[in-house]
């Protein structure tokens, strides 16, 4: 399955989003991972990777081609924590990653949740009652460890 079967087979359906087993399970054996936005204040990752990040009011997370999650540091570049910052930024750089933001109730489109990221990925909607609730992103895993090495 490729990203963009996936999803189209995940895009019109209703909030709260749920797959079935069949589907993480082919998802995650194909090397794809599912980003979208649930509640107010998470960032849900489903297939290849299994994770769920804290994201109240949106939040930027970068992401190894192996599927670990490196969550940015909250505040890190207040006078209290310069020194975690600097470091922290540094490090990343030299980390193979790429950048998911997860913006909550963007500008464009009207919605909830917006998911996108610094790879190519395939992008699939989540309606609550008619109305665009998320725009959610499918990712290969595959196709990024490629691109970034």
């Amino acid at each position: 399955m490729t990203k963009e079967e996936l999803a189209a087979k995940l895009s019109g359906r209703e909030y709260p989003f749920k797959m079935n087993v069949g589907e993480i399970t082919e998802a995650k054996e194909s090397g794809l991972a599912i980003l979208y936005g649930a509640s107010d204040d998470l960032l849900e990752f489903a297939g290849a990777i299994y994770d769920e990040v804290g994201a109240n009011d949106g939040t930027t997370v970068h992401v190894t081609p192996g599927g670990k999650i490196i969550e940015t540091m909250e505040s890190p570049c207040d006078s209290d924590h310069r020194d975690r910052c600097e470091y922290f930024t540094a490090w990343l750089k030299t980390q193979k990653t790429f950048r998911v933001d997860a913006d909550w109730c963007p500008k464009e489109p009207k919605c909830s949740w917006l998911i996108t990221a610094t790879v190519p990925g395939a992008a699939f909607d989540i309606m609550e009652d008619g109305e665009l609730f998320c725009r959610g992103l499918v990712i290969d895993l595959n196709e990024v460890k490629t691109v970034l090495n």
